[in-house]
């Protein structure tokens, strides 16, 4: 299976299904999600997206998929086994969820 990078397209369109303030293409921001706590390199992804609702991230995942570009979830980057850090792809960040919402299907 080989993946795609993203382009100009596909950052317009990621920036168009959140608010201005939850994308980012931006060096610092790259640099900042290239590593976590492990001694691992750092790998820089092209992207990083902030949604803040499961409809957000459901969007996000299904315009992923169907252009082949890779999507890693990052918490707060302070894995030690080096497991968000990406090759080349999107992340997106799930720090801005402001409700867990727990259910049991009876």
């Amino acid at each position: 299976m080989e993946f795609n990078s993203i382009n100009q397209s596909h950052i317009e369109h990621l920036q168009a299904m959140v608010a201005s303030d939850r994308f980012s293409a931006g060096e610092s921001v790259l640099d900042l999600h290239a590593r976590d706590q492990s001694s691992h390199p750092p790998h820089r992804p092209e992207a990083v997206i902030w949604p803040n609702s499961p409809s957000e991230v459901a969007e996000i995942l299904k315009y992923a998929n169907a252009n082949m570009i890779p999507i890693t979830g990052w918490g707060s980057g302070s894995s030690l086994e080096g497991n968000p850090i990406p090759l080349k792809q999107i992340f997106y960040q799930a720090n801005l969820f402001d409700i867990v919402r727990f259910f049991n299907k009876v």
